[in-house]
């Protein structure tokens, strides 16, 4: 009787730390990257944005709290509440908007596209929270 093998070709990209467990680039796909997201409860994930790749987030579980903006948010921020609420569609934080989240609930889990291309970091620009404080309205 033959003894199958199996084998591991590929390993997801995995990361913790205080803010979340990241599990990156779980499906092998030529264009973008789908993440999945665990952010731990009531903790600000940083300002950031991308020059040349688009996110699109989208809840699994819990509920997590969205801001995104281009300059400032007490100018022209934007907020979502986004819960795992049926035929919800992702949100898409376009190219060049500042960004950041934090789970409203321990089950909070995201499902998250970067793309165009493959996630380097070499694109990416980031705000320290001092810079502008997650709670400035």
């Amino acid at each position: 009787m033959a003894t199958a093998r199996v084998g591991v070709t590929r390993l997801v990209h995995y990361h913790h730390d205080y803010r979340r467990v990241f599990w990156g680039d779980i499906f092998p796909m030529k264009e973008g990257d789908i993440n999945l997201v665990a952010p731990r409860q009531n903790v600000f994930i940083g300002w950031h944005r991308h020059q040349h790749q688009d996110d699109s987030i989208f809840v699994i579980s819990g509920v997590l709290r969205v801001r995104v903006f281009e300059t400032t948010p007490a100018i022209d921020g934007v907020e979502w509440i986004l819960a795992n609420i049926k035929g919800q569609l992702p949100i898409l934080i376009p190219r060049n908007r500042w960004h950041g989240y934090e789970a409203l609930t321990d089950d909070t889990m995201v499902l998250q596209f970067n793309g165009p291309g493959k996630w380097d970091g070499s694109d990416e620009e980031r705000l320290e929270v001092a810079e502008m404080p997650w709670d400035r309205q």
